[in-house]
């Protein structure tokens, strides 16, 4: 729309289809990403100019002058707009105003563009031909911006796209009871205007709030506080299966199984030297837990330790709890992946959980989003209650507490200090949910609230469609197409 040197290369003050087609400025590839051709546009141009042009000046007030006026203008259209020939630049200015005012998409913005001061300079004064009075100024941004209006059939159907995705970006409008407007130029010309917000950049600005970044925060401490019990139990699993004594026997049986089968191939005539080829050989058992911690000789034989040996039955202390001294090699190995399980399970959750949080911006969705997060590290306890019989349950309670050597090193001075829980949950993690809240915003809420306020209201110090909005520019634009006023 502001391109009319490139558009009319030969300067002959009027574009033509065969410039459209050559396109000498190759602004094609401007439009390349909107599906658009420049043919495409200028057919768009000829279209509303014949179809919507009189219409629109039919705003002006008057009786047998508006017939006339209205009826003149019909009938000097030029004839090479109507044949999709070619666009004088005069008429060009015209639709350039008329287009320009699409960019808004909303029929109730007509009020806030009103008091914003771009059809004053089109407002009749001292006898000139213009827009009577604020009604059929009003009356010529609703006809231009209604559904079915003037944008919707002299644009290319691009633009019914874009007007529906703004709508869905903007969200619902909400209307307001505004003030009243005064003619400049008629003091007793008043029209109440209604103003009109949108759905998002309510939420938006909501969000770009310091409450709401300070509950935001408050949201992510309990979250990390959360994720910091889990690692802990996590590290001391970890600990456990790297430490703890394991014993080579045999609980899943495997052994008796085979022994079985060769037993019952034997007795049909077979031969049961190639089964007992893979019968696992025995293996020296570790020492229990108590042997490491008093330091006597590790001498355990394999009947005095094992997991179901039926003649000593199951190992008790002296308060009858059971007291497991080691733990089978599978048994380890499941608790091994488990280790890892849950260690790619904190590190997804806490990705995921933190963008999940970061991107609510409502005070209930944000704290029953934070309680749903948290349900997840407690659907374990939750599955053991209900799934786990009462008999392996009571089974569980009376095991003796398993003791072991731990791995672990013993945190001393600063390290001591760094690795408290006070210190992670009174300034690291305080820290931490300060800074990803304010980096959230800097780099997500901020931009985002700028490019609604573009799109919606065709505002921010970016935004490119604000010059097109500004005072100036339409008052340079009613001076330019003054002769269709009649003037």
């Amino acid at each position: 729309m502001n391109k009319w040197d490139q558009l009319d290369s030969n300067g002959d003050g009027m574009w033509t289809y065969e410039e459209a087609e050559r396109d000498d400025a190759n602004l094609a590839c401007s439009l390349a990403s909107t599906g658009l051709t420049p043919e495409a546009v200028f057919r768009s141009f000829c279209r509303g100019i014949t179809k919507f042009y009189p219409e629109l000046l039919g705003t002006k007030d008057g009786t047998e002058e508006k017939r006339t006026f209205r009826d003149m203008l019909r009938d000097h259209v030029p004839r090479e707009i109507q044949r999709i020939e070619a666009i004088p630049r005069s008429f060009f200015e015209i639709f350039q105003g008329l287009v320009t005012l699409c960019a808004a998409t909303d029929m109730n913005r007509c009020g806030q563009l009103m008091r914003a001061g771009i059809f004053d300079s089109a407002l009749a004064k001292n006898g000139s031909k213009g827009f009577m009075n604020l009604d059929a100024a009003m009356d010529y941004c609703q006809k231009i911006l209604r559904p079915g209006g003037l944008c919707d059939n002299a644009l290319p159907v691009t633009y019914i796209m874009y007007r529906q995705q703004v709508m869905e970006k903007c969200g619902a409008p909400h209307y307001i009871d505004g003030r009243d407007y005064v003619n400049p130029v008629n003091d007793h010309d008043v029209l109440h205007l209604v103003d009109v917000e949108y759905e998002k950049i309510g939420l938006f600005e909501m969000a770009s709030g310091w409450e709401f970044r300070f509950f935001l925060a408050l949201i992510l401490l309990v979250w990390y506080v959360n994720l910091l019990g889990e690692l802990e139990a996590v590290i001391l699993l970890a600990d456990f299966v790297w430490n703890y004594p394991v014993v080579y026997d045999d609980p899943f049986r495997t052994r008796v199984m085979i022994r079985r089968i060769t037993e019952v191939i034997s007795s049909r005539g077979g031969s049961p030297q190639s089964l007992a080829a893979f019968s696992p050989r025995p293996h020296p058992v570790l020492p229990s837990p108590t042997a490491y911690r008093s330091g006597r000789a590790a001498t355990v034989t394999r009947k005095n330790l094992s997991m179901a040996s039926a003649v000593s039955g199951t190992p008790r202390t002296e308060d009858g709890q059971i007291l497991i001294q080691a733990i089978s090699r599978p048994h380890k190995v499941t608790i091994a992946l488990m280790v890892l399980v849950r260690c790619t399970l904190i590190v997804y959750m806490a990705v995921v959980g933190s963008i999940f949080i970061l991107t609510t911006y409502s005070y209930p969705d944000l704290l029953m989003n934070a309680v749903a997060l948290a349900f997840v590290f407690e659907l374990p306890e939750f599955f053991y209650s209900l799934l786990v019989g009462h008999q392996e349950k009571e089974q569980l309670e009376s095991v003796a507490p398993l003791q072991f050597k731990s791995s672990l090193p013993k945190l001393t001075g600063v390290g001591q200090i760094a690795g408290s829980k006070y210190f992670l949950g009174l300034f690291l993690f305080p820290f931490l949910c300060y800074t990803l809240v304010e980096w959230n915003h800097r780099v997500n809420i901020a931009p985002v609230n700028e490019a609604l306020q573009c799109v919606c209201f065709q505002s921010g110090p970016r935004c490119l469609t604000q010059k097109f909005m500004d005072r100036a520019w339409w008052d340079q634009h009613w001076k330019a197409v003054a002769w269709s006023f009649g003037s």
